[in-house]
């Protein structure tokens, strides 16, 4: 399995909006004989240009509010009235960005390799990085999140981990892991279907959320 990011990202800053990309990352395979690809899997990220807003004219509440409720529901949750991060996260690294997980769908035959691929998305961003993800989005378990850095946050369903510090999963798999699997159109199939379903579902959501 390989993966295969794609951003959609503004070439200016002029717009709050501006300051959020849309970045999906792809989980490839190969037939059993290396000649077709197909699309397994995928994650779907959000990135924050933490500090690109600071040297900007906009704010972070600009920004926030530019983009959905579910931004400002994190930005509440892990900072203070201050604007630093609340010290029950006991974060003190440079932050550039906030990578924020907004959606996962793995084909059923990959889900145990969960860990993995997320732990590989997550190295395709810098290391200056918060990541964030609501927990119920992941299937697997509290262990296999805690060996790739991952920290509940107290009193809410967010778990966090920021790129630069060091994890467990690191000395158990230092070159990174990898489980081929022979891939398939139904593979695809059954991912586009899902994947689908997903992208109608937020559309209604945004466009309820646009109506209030």
């Amino acid at each position: 399995m390989h993966l295969f990011c794609s951003y959609i990202a503004s070439l200016t800053r002029q717009d709050p909006e501006d300051f959020v990309r849309e970045v999906e990352v792809d989980v490839k395979s190969y037939d059993e004989f290396c000649v077709y690809e197909f699309t397994i899997g995928r994650f779907a990220f959000k990135q924050v240009l933490w500090t690109e807003i600071e040297d900007s004219d906009w704010t972070k509440d600009d920004v926030l509010d530019s983009d959905s409720q579910e931004l400002i529901d994190i930005y509440d949750a892990m900072f203070g009235p201050d604007g630093d991060f609340i010290p029950e996260l006991r974060l003190n690294e440079p932050t550039e960005c906030i990578v924020v997980l907004d959606r996962v769908v793995l084909h059923p035959e990959i889900v145990e390799c969960e860990q993995h691929l997320l732990n590989a998305a997550l190295e395709l961003f810098t290391y200056a990085s918060l990541v964030v993800a609501w927990r119920p989005l992941l299937k697997m378990s509290d262990r296999e999140l805690a060996q790739i850095g991952f920290k509940k946050l107290a009193g809410s369903s967010l778990v966090f981990r920021h790129s630069c510090l060091k994890n467990e999963y690191q000395s158990m798999f230092p070159r990174g892991f990898d489980d081929s699997v022979d891939a398939t159109e139904d593979h695809e199939e059954w991912f586009l279907k899902e994947w689908g379903s997903w992208e109608a579902e937020k559309s209604d959501e945004d466009n309820a959320e646009n109506s209030n």
